[in-house]
């Protein structure tokens, strides 16, 4: 961005430089979002479990 603004030439590796920061960063968010999903799965199933294991003492 600041060679750009400065009016410099933009090389190919200032583009391919931008592109593969782009990648690792829809890359990072994606993992934490899978990573958020997994541990909701977890929880849940856990509570899921203790619910259903306090339902069988309680009879």
């Amino acid at each position: 961005m600041q060679k750009y603004q400065d009016g410099d030439d933009i090389a190919a590796q200032d583009v391919m430089q931008l592109a593969v920061s782009f990648v690792l960063f829809t890359h990072s968010f994606y993992n934490f979002r899978m990573a958020a999903k997994i541990v909701e799965d977890s929880r849940s199933r856990y509570t899921n479990n203790y619910r259903n294991s306090l339902k069988t003492y309680l009879r």
